[in-house]
């Protein structure tokens, strides 16, 4: 069985994803949105996507399974919710929405759409996180000491890797 994906946005974050899911067995780039043709004809052409649609509802239409969302953050929750209540499963990038409100109507609309949305992030288990827990492990036995604004009540954040430090630091452009 082959899992059609449709693409919503075509800038350099799709174009990763479009390099990950051709190495997924059974995942077909199907259609591209773009809110310009000519855009999406491009995009398409450099992937070899075979459908271009510069209406929303036209692409929801189409035989896609599954849509992945990488416009503009303020658009991901009334394209995610549209594309569930189309009966599409999505994996939206992060953030997945602006608010709780917004993330709590993407999810209950998927429940009762009886579809996955997920939000494109990395779990735990990825192994950048291992590499990021041994630095930090080892600084703090150095007795350094982490900037106040790193935490945050029981939680403490970890600033993305854009250094010479990244394990390929050509992986995430600055």
């Amino acid at each position: 069985m082959k899992l059609k994906i449709g693409i919503i946005g075509t800038n350099f974050i799709s174009d990763w994803f479009a390099d990950a899911a051709r190495q997924v067995p059974g995942a077909v780039l199907h259609a591209v949105y773009s809110r310009k043709k000519e855009t999406g004809d491009a995009f398409a052409g450099k992937l070899q996507i075979p459908h271009v649609y510069d209406d929303y509802e036209a692409f929801l239409a189409s035989d896609i399974d599954a849509v992945y969302v990488a416009s503009p953050n303020f658009a991901h929750c009334g394209q995610t919710i549209r594309a569930l209540e189309c009966g599409k499963h999505v994996l939206c990038e992060k953030v997945m929405a602006v608010n709780e409100e917004e993330v709590r109507a993407m999810i209950d609309c998927a429940q009762q759409n009886r579809v996955v949305l997920l939000e494109a992030m990395r779990p735990d288990f990825d192994p950048a996180f291992r590499i990021v827990e041994e630095r930090f492990s080892m600084r703090l036995a150095r007795n350094w000491e982490m900037p106040r604004s790193w935490i945050s009540g029981s939680t403490v954040s970890i600033p993305s890797c854009a250094s010479s430090e990244c394990p390929n630091p050509s992986k995430h452009p600055q």
